[in-house]
């Protein structure tokens, strides 16, 4: 298989991935007020130049609803 075929996926039980996430939700408490996870979901983003190593990569994204 060829590298530019593959797809790379993120390893969500990684230590340092799990506190990369909690970083938005971490720094709205400290200012204050609250926050909710209401969404977590994987995007699908393809290669957009011919430069970039994978056809496609899957991303992590989690929706955030904070409030005073």
């Amino acid at each position: 298989m060829s590298k530019h075929s593959e797809t790379q996926s993120l390893n969500l039980n990684n230590t340092s991935l799990q506190r990369k996430s909690q970083h938005v939700p971490r720094t709205i408490h400290n200012t204050g007020a609250q926050a909710k996870v209401t969404a977590e979901l994987r995007f699908n983003l393809s290669r957009s130049y011919k430069r970039h190593r994978y056809d496609t990569v899957d991303i992590a994204v989690d929706f955030i609803h904070s409030w005073f």
